[in-house]
């Protein structure tokens, strides 16, 4: 397997690289764009998700301190959505209005509003609800190897999106996930940061443990409540609100 660190000093090894990690490419297209119908317009997806992962393998650094899947997955999203926004025809243009679609379907099937009456209330058609919900709540193989060339260990779908709330996912571009990592690293305290940067360099609990000297159970405590925190930060940055009284994990105001 090519790691980064090989193709930093070998530019030449770039097309055997985009080879060994197609599959990353094809876990995106199938996790946030599973309406893709047919074989000519996943082709077209899949061949901007390469470019964004050409991106990718050219724009890493390890100062970034996370994972290189994780910073490919932003990138690779972010230019299939460029391209759709550029290319396609669809009455679907952006991750925010599909978003801001199914959310208020959500809300006016919770009120008992007909998919009809629904659709009118949207402004789109039948066809395009079902894309909505699709793109919304996809299903793929949480099984597929997907391979984080930092460390040479084989990944699957389901290490990189287990949790019920992934950052990299919701920001479909680099920019934007860069931001909302800025705002979770300044509120969290200096040992919740350790713990929060060794998460998205993908260590396990146990690899925690033995380098921050802390029990299991404690850091996945503290796992737990900053993902809290994480889709706080994300639902606060979507709605444009201040963070100025967020001032450490236990500072997150309750659902509800």
């Amino acid at each position: 397997m090519i790691t980064i660190n090989d193709l930093k000093k070998d530019e030449s090894l770039l097309e055997e690289f985009i080879r060994e990690n197609q599959r990353l490419v094809s876990m995106v297209i199938r996790k946030q764009f599973s309406y893709v119908y047919n074989t000519a317009e996943y082709e077209d997806y899949f061949q901007s998700g390469c470019i964004g992962l050409v991106n990718a393998a050219k724009r890493f650094k390890p100062e970034y301190g996370t994972a290189f899947s994780t910073y490919a997955v932003s990138l690779i999203a972010g230019e299939i959505m460029r391209y759709r926004r550029d290319y396609c025809a669809s009455g679907i243009h952006s991750s925010r209005n599909i978003k801001d679609k199914y959310y208020r379907y959500q809300a006016l099937r919770n009120r008992g509003v007909a998919e009809a009456e629904a659709c009118r209330e949207l402004g789109v058609d039948s066809a395009e609800l079902n894309k909505v919900i699709n793109a919304m709540e996809p299903g793929y193989s949480l099984d597929a190897v997907i391979y984080d060339n930092d460390s040479g260990t084989p990944l699957t779908g389901g290490d990189i999106t287990a949790d019920d709330f992934n950052l990299e996912e919701e920001a479909m571009d680099w920019l934007e996930l860069e931001e909302i990592l800025r705002h979770v690293k300044n509120i969290l305290s200096e040992s919740d940061r350790k713990i929060f940067n060794l998460y998205l360099q993908k260590k396990t609990q146990t690899q925690m443990k033995t380098m921050l000297g802390m029990s299991q159970a404690n850091i996945s405590r503290r796992i737990r409540k900053i993902k809290e925190l994480c889709r706080y930060v994300k639902d606060c940055y979507d709605k444009g609100l201040s963070l100025k009284n967020i001032r450490g994990l236990n500072s997150i105001p309750k659902a509800g």
